[in-house]
């Protein structure tokens, strides 16, 4: 294994476990100052009912979008179900179950995550997710 195969694997592994434990502030010191993330592709229709997905410029955008999204949910559990990095990028696949407070219902989900990291932080982050689940459970229907 490279070692920036390892230093990737180190700073995504370090991601997901500052995540996982609520560790927010944690997380967010892994991201480069100038990161893009894309949560989930712009379709109309699907921003306006799940105002936390977008594409996202730097840290403070992103802080913002997991701030919404926390503040409308709760997550059940996340497990990280594989891992595949290879030097400088890494591809994780998710199992979530989170609740919305205001439906009272929840969403389970899998998902994928593609992220590149540069010098030890995380530059580029999508994720890819269907996410007719969670306008579901947001609007209280099955």
């Amino acid at each position: 294994m490279s070692s920036t195969t390892e230093q990737t694997e180190g700073v995504v592994r370090a991601w997901f476990a500052a995540v996982g434990a609520g560790d927010l502030p944690g997380a967010f010191d892994l991201m480069a100052d100038d990161i893009e993330w894309v949560n989930h592709n712009d379709v109309p229709g699907v921003a306006q009912t799940l105002p936390w997905i977008g594409t996202f410029h730097g840290k403070e955008e992103i802080e913002r979008s997991f701030e919404i999204f926390h503040g409308l949910a709760e997550i059940e559990f996340s497990d990280l179900t594989d891992l595949v990095v290879q030097d400088d990028q890494a591809f994780a696949t998710l199992h979530e179950r989170a609740r919305f407070t205001a439906s009272g219902r929840s969403f389970e989900t899998q998902y994928a995550e593609w992220l590149k990291v540069s010098d030890g932080l995380i530059t580029n982050w999508r994720i890819y997710v269907d996410p007719t689940p969670m306008i579901h459970a947001i609007r209280g229907r099955i």
